[in-house]
């Protein structure tokens, strides 16, 4: 794109666009050397190669359903009443992810649980020969962790973002607030 152009100068300015933000130093470098030696090739000497990085979505972000709608479709939940839904949705967090971050990890300890809204999450084991296997794909309206959340037990499987995430969590002791409220769900959720 030609920014400014004047006798015996044009400014130009190359517009890249990346879809892993944060990640961008390799993948520009490499277009900075492709720039220069095409310049270099035309016989246009460039006496500068600056670069600006700007970070914009690239586009708007999808209307995420509320902390409510997502527990109200949630199976675990169907014996809450609306304030009760209200309430627990009040201590959900909005949680988001890039792809390729970790979730949780097998191991860790299991102190909350995870409603995806939008995006795709992979969950794999690592077996005791260090191999790792593919278990299962969250998408919206599909929650994990629930089972260590419950029992306490370290995280059986490592959840990771496949492409962008936004979910909401879960902690323990928004869940312990709930149930102390409502003990039948203790019950229902185990079943």
């Amino acid at each position: 794109v030609i920014q400014e152009l004047t006798p015996g100068h044009i400014q130009y300015a190359a517009v890249v666009w990346f879809s892993n933000p944060g990640v961008e130093v390799v993948p520009l470098s490499a277009v900075l050397s492709l720039i220069y030696y095409a310049l270099d090739r035309a016989g246009i000497p460039a006496s500068e190669i600056s670069y600006l990085v700007e970070n914009k979505a690239a586009t708007p972000p999808p209307e995420l359903a509320s902390p409510e709608e997502i527990l109200r479709r949630t199976p675990i939940f169907r014996l809450l009443e609306d304030k009760d839904l209200v309430d627990l949705a009040a201590r959900l967090r909005r949680l988001s992810f890039a792809p390729g971050e970790l979730i949780l990890r097998q191991g860790d300890p299991g102190d909350s649980m995870y409603f995806m809204v939008v995006g795709r999450v992979g969950v794999t084991i690592r077996a005791l020969d260090g191999a790792e296997k593919d278990l299962a794909t969250f998408e919206s309206g599909d929650f994990f962790g629930e089972v260590s959340l419950l029992t306490g037990e370290p995280r059986a499987v490592t959840a990771t973002a496949v492409s962008r995430v936004t979910c909401y969590c879960l902690d323990k002791a928004g869940l312990q607030h709930t149930m102390e409220r409502q003990p039948d769900l203790a019950v229902d959720i185990s079943v």
